[in-house]
């Protein structure tokens, strides 16, 4: 019986564009597997920005699951509860009215679960 899989991983991106930016987590699924985000963490090192979502997703489509507006810098946002990832879907940030050259920090936690014979 394979067991959970538990990461903690940072990602750092620089902001490119000012109106949005979609930052989705880049570590690869096993085959057989699910991922589940217990928490996702969001800080921009420089400046403010309007909102951050959070979700998941890929890039033609994102499914977001919290919100925080009125965002500071230097501060750490996190979401409430857990996310679970559809198949092919990975973590997703959007963060919106950033300043481009920002330095945003994204902390994906959570674990990979084999999915059961009756979920394939």
């Amino acid at each position: 019986m394979t067991k959970r899989i538990p990461f903690d991983r940072e990602q750092r991106v620089e902001l490119t564009d000012a109106t949005l930016e979609l930052i989705f987590d880049e570590e690869r699924l096993l085959d057989g597997f699910r991922r589940i985000y217990t928490v996702i963490s969001v800080v921009n090192i420089d400046h403010s920005c309007t909102k951050i979502r959070f979700g998941t997703g890929d890039e033609a489509k994102q499914k977001w699951h919290e919100e925080e507006p009125t965002v500071s810098a230097n501060v750490y946002y996190h979401t409430e509860r857990e996310h679970h990832c559809r198949l092919n879907d990975n973590g997703a940030v959007g963060i919106y009215g950033g300043t481009i050259g920002d330095h945003i920090v994204v902390i994906w936690h959570g674990y990979d679960e084999p999915y059961t014979e009756t979920e394939k």
